[in-house]
């Protein structure tokens, strides 16, 4: 599996705090990323650039908003 790395305390306490249905949707799109599976298309995109190589963006849609997980 790939390892989930945050950019440092503050971003791993930020996605710790999400609401508890997009907390619980974004633990579940990383496991199925981790095990190289895929999510419905427009939820994710790989990022491109020599300093985004390799960062993966989730998009969550709930409620009104649109929570994004790198």
């Amino acid at each position: 599996m790939k390892e989930v790395a945050f950019v440092n305390r503050a971003a791993e306490k930020a996605f710790d705090a999400l609401p508890p249905e997009v907390l619980e949707r974004a633990e579940t799109a990383l496991s199925v990323l981790q095990k190289g599976g895929s999510l419905p298309r427009g939820e994710y995109e790989a990022l491109r650039g020599r300093t985004l190589a390799g960062v993966t963006e989730i998009k969550l849609p709930w409620n009104t908003d649109e929570y994004r997980v790198y």
